[in-house]
């Protein structure tokens, strides 16, 4: 492609309007042999993933998934509540090491 830089650019920053003769000039002109944008056989071509549904499957499986272990919940809570859960420092300084 070759553009026609000839035309002053002042009369473009001034904000003048150009007379069509110049700013024909300014347009880009393909260069000779160069294929045309409608040409098929040049057109950009997009391909979509074909992954993309998988990923959705994906996604509904770990929604169906619970944020909670509702059972294990369960048993700490009524643990708690009775009074025969047991606070373990040691294995709460290991968790906090391990991070």
């Amino acid at each position: 492609m070759r553009v026609d830089l000839s035309t002053s650019l002042g009369a473009l920053d001034s904000g003048r309007e150009i007379a069509g003769s110049s700013a024909s000039k300014l347009r880009a002109e393909p260069e000779a042999g160069a294929a045309s944008p409608a040409d098929p056989a040049t057109a950009d071509v997009a391909q979509l993933s074909t992954g993309s549904g998988a990923i959705e499957k994906l996604k509904a499986q770990l929604n169906a998934v619970p944020d909670v272990r509702q059972p294990q919940l369960d048993a700490l809570k009524s643990a708690i509540a009775s009074g025969t859960f047991q606070v373990s420092p040691d294995r709460i300084a290991d968790a906090l090491l391990e991070e």
